[in-house]
């Protein structure tokens, strides 16, 4: 989360044209949230330290609004299993109780019926509840930081700030994380971290209530969720939509919207007005990312710049 910032702070900093004071004033940050619950909150915590000290040593920016971590955090998806799937709702909303004591500002409970497939309304009204119930019900709003002082907590977050330091010293080293990720780096990083999930799930080192320890069997279980129902005629529908929209648009002006899209791409400029010039004559998704694959092909990494 935070390479990538830096890389685009970096961008910015060597396109220029705009002061750098407007790219810190609007970015905000994604961050998923696991079970270990007080690593989670920890992890927060050392996020919006470090952040403010990249704003401060590295762009010299002062303003403390400028320097603020804004973060919206969800769940792993990883942590919702199949087997017995209401669990699922315990393991997300002690997720987003610890990224509300980490301070974020954004929460996005998963649905506990995702291991299955995707949600179902009772999944989607269970995840808002979730939300409200910590919001409203548990008081953890009410102080900012609420664990600061702890010692295992100021210590685990000194702990994972020392080691992040280390890790993006070490994208750097590569030369930053355009490069990094050109090597194949952060796929390797994944594959890595999910073989070792595995291995420890299936050795018992990490433990998964029902799936490797305090299994019940199938027909033990005492209840059965529903699951989203996909409905045949979905496609045939969203095909009738564009099919209308392409007829009813006017295809000079995506043409012409698209060929300045392209244009913007190939010479390094900002895309993003063109695009928004071919979103708003109704240029279709497909016909956007069409474009894209023209100029930079179907490799996500061969032609990516800064």
């Amino acid at each position: 989360m935070l390479g990538a910032a830096i890389a685009a702070a970096d961008a910015w900093k060597e396109r220029g044209g705009m002061p750098l004071e407007t790219f810190f004033k609007r970015i905000a940050f994604e961050m998923a949230c696991g079970n270990d619950f007080f690593e989670e909150i920890c992890k927060l915590r050392a996020a919006r330290r470090m952040w403010a000290k990249i704003c401060r040593d590295r762009y010299g920016i002062t303003d403390p609004k400028l320097m603020q971590c804004r973060v919206r955090v969800q769940n792993h998806g990883s942590i919702c299993v199949p087997e017995e799937p209401l669990n699922n709702l315990l393991r997300c909303g002690f997720g987003m109780l610890g990224a509300v004591l980490g301070g974020a500002q954004a929460l996005h409970p998963t649905a506990y019926d995702e291991a299955l497939s995707i949600p179902t309304d009772m999944g989607h009204l269970l995840s808002i509840r979730t939300l409200q119930i910590v919001y409203e019900e548990t008081g953890v709003t009410s102080t900012v930081d609420p664990l600061a002082g702890s010692y295992f907590v100021e210590w685990l977050t000194n702990e994972i700030e020392r080691r992040t330091w280390d890790y993006i010293k070490r994208i750097e080293d590569m030369g930053g994380m355009i490069k990094a990720i050109q090597s194949g780096f952060f796929v390797n990083e994944y594959k890595e971290a999910n073989y070792d999930a595995v291995h420890k799930l299936e050795t018992g080192e990490r433990v998964v209530v029902g799936v490797n320890k305090y299994q019940l069997k199938p027909e033990e279980v005492p209840y059965n969720v529903p699951v989203y129902t996909f409905q045949s005629t979905c496609a045939e529908r969203q095909i009738e939509r564009v099919k209308k929209l392409r007829k009813e648009r006017d295809n000079a002006k995506v043409a012409d919207a698209l060929q300045e899209m392209e244009k913007a791409c190939r010479g390094g400029e900002n895309i993003m007005p063109s695009l928004m010039k071919a979103v708003k004559v109704y240029a279709t998704l497909q016909e956007v990312c069409d474009v894209w694959r023209q100029v930079y092909g179907l490799d996500p990494y061969a032609r990516m710049s800064v």
